[in-house]
């Protein structure tokens, strides 16, 4: 299931949640923004800026799925980065899915034994099982349960109870909005299936989300499968431009051959994904 666009909801609205998640302590404000690395045409999965430029900056990826050149990757984006802005300290975070997803390439892999903190690799299912040990009311727990849970006939009993757990959390409006609409996003994705009255079925109907107006768009007019389709498309034509570019920089000699296939390769698999969840999206809304 691609989770790109849910994961930036997710961490830019509260960055801390990414501190706690990989259990670091936080170290000053921060926010998680989107960086274009321009000589690689490329946009990253999010960058930790702090707001005081003397603590370190960290380069942040996500990875759903095998990419064996992530590592890689990466550390071109720290150093690219860093040559850019010289006075300013770059740190790297990958997180993977799971453990099958990471390539262990060397000596990278090794090197993140011995980074002393600076490139750290780090899996997500098993933050999250560590993370609902030690903090089991954490918002983060609950938004990441449709996204986790391999169980479908679980997800839909136990849906209202993580759905209630981020209600209740301490967190501002606007923020308990985000991540409402990524939960309900993530159940979509996982019950292609069911039609948006089902889906919103497995949750209570209670005044704060029937006030908001994702679930106005929904309720009344329908609109999540088009607001999804919408960013799909974005993305792959996103990816789709992406992909042109480079052909135009290796043409010119501006990147290598086995530099270049990498990055297609991988540009490919996340298009072909993305065009089967829209494909997925627009026969749930038909049946509907």
């Amino acid at each position: 299931m691609k989770s790109d666009i849910e994961l930036y909801k997710i961490f830019s609205t509260e960055p801390t949640f990414l501190f706690d998640l990989i259990g670091a302590p936080y170290q000053g404000n921060y926010t998680f923004k989107s960086v274009v690395i321009k000589e690689f045409s490329r946009e990253m999965d999010g960058l930790l800026e702090p707001e005081d430029p003397k603590l370190p900056y960290f380069v942040v990826e996500f990875q759903n799925q095998r990419e064996d050149s992530i590592y890689e990757r990466t550390i071109l984006e720290m150093a690219s980065l860093s040559r850019d802005n010289s006075q300013k300290t770059f740190y790297g975070i990958i997180i993977f899915g799971d453990a099958s997803y990471d390539p262990k390439r060397e000596p990278w892999a090794s090197f993140t034994q011995v980074a002393g903190g600076k490139f750290q690799v780090f899996y997500l299912l098993d933050l999250l099982k560590k993370l609902s040990k030690e903090k089991p009311n954490h918002p983060i727990v609950a938004i990441f349960y449709p996204f986790v849970e391999d169980d479908l006939e679980k997800l839909e009993k136990n849906a209202s109870t993580f759905y209630n757990q981020i209600i209740n959390s301490q967190l501002p409006e606007q923020s308990k909005e985000r991540y409402i609409e990524v939960f309900v996003e993530w159940l979509t994705a996982r019950f292609t299936q069911k039609s948006k009255k089902e889906i919103l079925s497995m949750l209570p109907q209670m005044a704060p989300f029937k006030e908001t107006q994702f679930y106005k768009d929904i309720h009344s007019e329908g609109k999540l499968e088009g607001k999804l389709e919408g960013e799909i498309e974005g993305e792959i034509k996103g990816k789709l431009e992406k992909m042109e570019f480079l052909k135009e920089l290796n043409g010119h000699g501006n990147i290598n051959d086995e530099l270049y296939q990498s990055y297609i390769t991988n540009l490919e698999k996340e298009v072909n994904i993305l065009k089967k969840k829209l494909k997925d999206i627009q026969i749930n809304e038909s049946a509907s």
